[in-house]
């Protein structure tokens, strides 16, 4: 560091009695050469300008050091030579200990490997925006389909039908469903209404018919609302809504 080798002591506070050489080419906003130092002897600090120079300017009021900016003879940032595996530009000057550090200088993985890297001080956004001329109309009603194929689309109504009738079919056998209820019931209500519906159905070996139009204790367990039913419709649409995690208001059974 500033043409020595030892490493500076303390806890890094002051750099007092060190001269950096400091590698930099223009890079507009990150550095500017001031027109009257074209030509000349580029390495006084006066002769930049910009947001690295700036930083360079601040540190050394606060760490107490001198400094010289030592632009590379080919102008270049820094690039490995396939061939002689020498690096030129900004890079070769820090290998040949030609300056102490560079401040113009973006990161990759090539050149981690031969110098390091400070965290970054600045990180570009920017990006190139550019118009395709297409020959489709620009108004696609149908947008919200884009982020999948169709076939995903397809495939995702299917499940969605397949699942639906498969929730309602399971329901339709299960004692905690709106029909499995009704059914144990009417089985187990001592009404008139009930008990003449058993007796009708022992006779003529049928099954229960009409279960929505009993009183008694299937009144008590039949659903106020149809909305309720876990029907084929409603378990379609729950299904649906739960895959754009919407939810429902109610709660089919």
């Amino acid at each position: 560091l500033g043409g020595g080798t030892a490493s500076p002591t303390g806890i890094g506070s002051s750099l007092t009695g060190y001269h950096l050489r400091i590698g930099i080419v223009p890079e507009p906003p990150i550095a500017f050469l001031k027109p009257e130092c074209e030509g000349r002897n580029t390495s006084s600090p006066d002769c930049w300008f910009g947001w690295n120079p700036d930083i360079i300017s601040h540190l050394q009021q606060d760490l107490n050091f001198t400094y010289e900016y030592v632009r590379p003879a080919d102008n270049k940032y820094g690039g490995l030579d396939p061939e002689t595996r020498r690096w030129n530009g900004m890079i070769g000057d820090i290998l040949d200990r030609k300056t102490d550090l560079t401040i113009v200088l973006s990161i990759n993985t090539e050149r981690s490997q031969y110098i390091d890297y400070t965290s970054s001080i600045f990180e570009d956004q920017a990006s190139i925006i550019t118009y395709i001329k297409s020959s489709k109309s620009s108004t696609n009603y149908f947008f919200f389909l884009e982020p999948f194929e169709i076939s995903v689309w397809l495939t995702i109504i299917g499940l969605i039908l397949v699942i639906g009738f498969l929730t309602t079919f399971f329901s339709k056998f299960s004692p905690f469903g709106s029909y499995g209820r009704k059914i144990h019931a009417m089985q187990v209500c001592t009404c008139v209404k009930c008990l003449y519906r058993r007796k009708i159905k022992a006779e003529r070996k049928c099954r229960f018919v009409d279960t929505k139009e009993y009183s008694c204790l299937v009144e008590k367990v039949e659903e106020d609302d149809d909305l309720n039913e876990l029907s084929y419709y409603n378990s379609a649409w729950l299904i649906g809504t739960g895959f754009v995690l919407q939810g429902t208001d109610t709660l089919p059974t």
